[in-house]
Formats: C-alpha cells, sequence, structure tokens
C-alpha cells in the first residue's frame, strides 16, 4: 500500500503523543491542547491504509520552525517513511531557520541534512524532594491560569519568538502549576515556571528567572504541588542551573542536542533554568 502523510486535527495529535510514550518519552497528559495551538497545522501522521506507521511535528514560529516527535512505528522501520516524513517536515518549515532537540545517537543523521549542535540540553530527575531552605527573597508567587503581557513579554528572550497561544494553553491545562515570581519592592517580573501532569511524574518547563534564588524558589514551590517523580531539561550552558539541580539532588538521565541549521534565535541561557520541551523548543 502506498504511504501517505496527513496533517493532524488536535484530537488526533495524540496519536504522536502515543507514539512518544511507547518509545519512553513520557508525553504530558494533556500536551495535545497546547501542542495545536502552538500550531495547528505543524503535526502529520505516516499512514499505510489508514494506519498510522509514523509522525513528526514540524511548528512555525514568528521567526523559526522547530521539528519534534519523529518517531517511526518500531515494526515499520527501515522502510523510507522516516525519510518521506522528514522531508514532509523540512519542506513545511522551508524558508526558516529549524531548529531541533536530537538524541545523541542521531545527531550525524542530522548533520547531513545542514543540522549543527547549538548545546546540549540535559534531562534530570527528582524521585522524592530533599526539604531546603527557602532563600531569603523578596519574592511573591502568584498562580497564573490566565497570561498577562508581562510574562510573554518576559519569555520572548528565553525562547526567541513570541508564543503567546501556545504559553496560554500550556498554563491552562489541567493538572499544571503554574507560577510567575515578582518583586515585591517593584512588581517586577522576575520569572515563572510550569509544572505539567506527565505519564510519570511532572515535567517542570519552562523554568525561566532572572536569577538562582528565582528560579530556586519556583523550583521548590513547584514540587512542594506536583508528584513525582520530576524531570526538567538544562541548557548545559547555564552551569548555575546544572548547580542548582546537583544541589537539590537531582541524578543526571540524558542529554539532547539543540541543533540548528541557518541562524539560530537570540536566547538569553543565562535565564533559561529548565527548556519548555524537547518537542517544541
Amino acid at each position: 500500500m502506498p504511504l501517505t502523510i496527513r496533517a493532524l486535527a488536535r484530537d488526533e495529535i495524540r496519536v504522536c503523543l502515543d507514539f512518544a510514550a511507547g518509545e519512553g518519552w513520557n508525553p504530558g497528559l494533556y500536551d495535545a491542547a497546547a501542542f495545536h495551538a502552538a500550531d495547528s497545522d505543524g503535526f502529520f501522521a505516516a499512514e499505510i491504509d489508514g494506519s498510522a506507521v509514523g509522525c513528526i511535528s514540524a511548528v512555525r514560529y514568528q521567526t523559526f520552525g522547530f521539528i519534534g516527535l519523529f518517531i517511526v512505528r518500531e515494526d515499520r522501520r527501515r522502510n523510507g517513511y522516516g525519510t518521506a516524513l522528514w522531508e514532509h517536515a523540512m519542506q513545511h518549515l522551508h524558508g526558516l531557520p529549524i531548529g531541533l532537540d536530537g538524541v545523541l545517537a542521531q545527531e550525524g543523521r542530522y548533520e547531513k541534512d545542514g543540522l549543527r549542535r547549538s548545546f546540549l540540553s540535559v534531562r534530570y530527575r527528582q524521585d522524592a524532594r530533599e526539604p531546603r531552605d527557602r532563600f531569603a527573597s523578596k519574592i511573591a508567587l502568584e498562580r497564573v491560569r490566565v497570561l498577562d503581557h508581562e510574562i510573554v513579554d518576559y519569555d520572548l528572550p528565553c525562547f526567541g519568538a513570541p508564543r503567546a497561544a501556545f504559553l496560554q494553553a500550556w498554563v491552562a491545562q489541567p493538572d499544571v502549576v503554574a507560577l510567575s515570581a515578582r518583586s515585591l519592592e517593584s512588581g517586577e517580573i522576575l520569572g515563572y515556571g510550569v509544572g505539567r501532569a506527565c505519564r510519570e511524574g511532572t515535567k517542570i518547563g519552562p523554568l525561566f528567572a532572572s536569577r538562582l534564588d528565582v528560579a530556586a524558589i519556583l523550583f521548590d514551590t513547584i514540587t512542594q504541588r506536583t508528584r513525582s517523580p520530576w524531570f526538567l531539561n538544562i541548557p548545559e550552558p547555564n552551569a548555575t542551573a546544572l548547580g542548582l539541580a546537583d544541589e537539590r539532588g537531582m541524578k543526571r538521565e540524558f542529554a539532547c542536542a539543540r541543533m540548528w541549521r541557518g541562524t539560530p534565535p537570540e536566547i538569553d541561557l543565562s535565564k533559561v533554568y529548565g527548556i519548555t520541551s524537547w518537542e517544541l523548543g
């Protein structure tokens, strides 16, 4: 039977998430709606006779594209389906710089298509909370369910493109804890963090903060209000964030390579204590 590749509607994105779960990627329980909000035309399935054999996402942001969820069912590999999905995604993002977070074993494959490593991001895991003294900081935490422009503006230099619709869907998921941190003295936003329920435990991301104490308080409060284990993907160039993970007793699991073809967006990695997701950047 011939292979067909088609875009997925919001309710069909669960096909990608089920494939991801089968690979041990531990997707969020409610990711589909937020992923669809990022780009309603950016998720694809490869099908044979109406049955999905693989998937890929190719999300278009204002200034770049990002590829994720690149999976071919194990019993259908080595038939060219992955190549077909990859070429479809690259064409969908034609004209944009293209990024991805790739497993290290596939880095050579992506290099053949012109992508180059920008940095590693490391997944850390914590199975039980270790109580720590809170930093003596004049910070107010606020629960976030509806975004304000200050959070959207704060997010931009940490991510590299505006993504208000995605962020609103991200913080409005069921079983999510989203917090902003502000100065008690000036009211200035100093960071924000989101912990979302996954098939196993909680993934924290984004975790963006202007200072270590802000990141620590956000991390500690999110872990206090969500279920274990907790996972955090930290860009390796942010040594302060790696130090926080070590100090909190988190264990390094594995790493992915953030790779780009074309000029990558400018990102202030000093504020990135946890990236949003390896699927969407």
